[in-house]
Parts: C-alpha cells; structure tokens; sequence
C-alpha cells in the first residue's frame, strides 16, 4: 500500500499502486509533516502540532498516541524497536513509541 498526507490532517492510501485513493482519517487536525514504518503494517504519522497518530493495520485505520504534552514537529524517523525521533525547533527527541511523552 502507498500513504500519502499533507495539509490539513488530509492523508490517503492506495492498494492499487495509485490507481485508485481511499481518504484516511489519521485523527490529525493539523498538516501531516512526517511518517514513519516501525513494523510491517505498523505506521506512525505526526503533524506539526506534535500529536502522533499509529496504524497497525498498513494504514487503514489510525489511532492517536496518548501524550503528556506536543511539541511542534517537522518530521519523525524511526529509531530503533519501540522508538521514534522528532525533529521540530527545540532539536531531536527520541521517545518511546507507545508511551506518552
């Protein structure tokens, strides 16, 4: 499958190779800046807001990650089992990928 994402929260899949686009509710209210695969079928996306959303099913589906707080961001990576980094304008963070931060 293709994600893609962008302004707005606005993200779509295809399982077609782009032939065809199915729009996406990541549960992000903001523009989508960065996505990252963790596992097969596991994808984590964020926006500039600083909420990340996860799919475990290839991204058809999406649920927020509970956080204490949401830093601004301007893309994710994956770094590591169980670990995202975040870039945004206080520098990189590495955190946990299922416990708030």
């Amino acid at each position: 499958a293709v994600l893609v994402y962008g302004l707005r929260g606005n993200a779509f899949r295809s399982a077609d190779g782009g032939k065809t686009w199915t729009k996406v509710d990541a549960k992000l209210p903001a523009t989508i800046v960065g996505g990252t695969a963790l596992a097969p079928g596991t994808v984590v996306l964020a926006d500039q807001g600083g909420r990340l959303a996860v799919s475990r099913d290839g991204g058809v589906t999406f649920d927020l990650i509970p956080q204490t707080r949401h830093l601004p961001l301007t893309s994710i990576a994956n770094a590591g089992p169980g670990r995202l980094a975040g870039t945004g304008p206080f520098g990189v963070m590495v955190v946990a990928a299922d416990s708030p931060r």
